[in-house]
């Protein structure tokens, strides 16, 4: 089954293999440079792909981290504790540290008035605690 990508979404696959791609060149033509006898050591080469890579990580996983909570941002939620169905109430900020660096997260936020209950569904989709550190960071 083939899912339809959103056009701003599509937009942003577009503009980030479009940077990839302006990255790649960039990184060759750095290390291809006019002048051989002084070109870059085995170690800014690595240092300088591993950023790269890094920044890549982080841009994509922000892309897929916001598409995740897109479908639940118009929609009703189940009150954990009534089941009575709630819209959300804003946007909830969160620091989130990853294994490919600090990102800030904006997370749907729904609050019950009636239970005084509130809860952030994509933190309990992804399994996140307390900790601004993902598990895998955790480990």
């Amino acid at each position: 089954m083939t899912e339809t990508i959103p056009d701003q979404v599509q937009k942003q696959i577009d503009k980030m293999t479009e940077a990839f791609r302006n990255g790649l060149t960039g990184l060759y033509c750095w290390s291809n440079g006019v002048d051989m006898s002084h070109g870059p050591t085995a170690v800014e080469i690595e240092d300088r792909i591993r950023k790269w890579i890094q920044q890549i990580g982080q841009d994509t996983q922000s892309l897929i981290l916001a598409g995740m909570d897109r479908n639940r941002r118009k929609g009703k939620q189940r009150c954990p504790t009534c089941e009575e169905e709630v819209y959300w109430k804003r946007y909830e900020p969160r620091n989130y540290i990853t294994s490919l660096g600090e990102m800030r997260l904006e997370r749907a936020y729904y609050h019950h008035g009636i239970c005084c209950c509130g809860w952030v569904p994509l933190d309990k989709r992804l399994e996140l605690g307390a900790s601004e550190l993902s598990p895998r960071v955790q480990e």
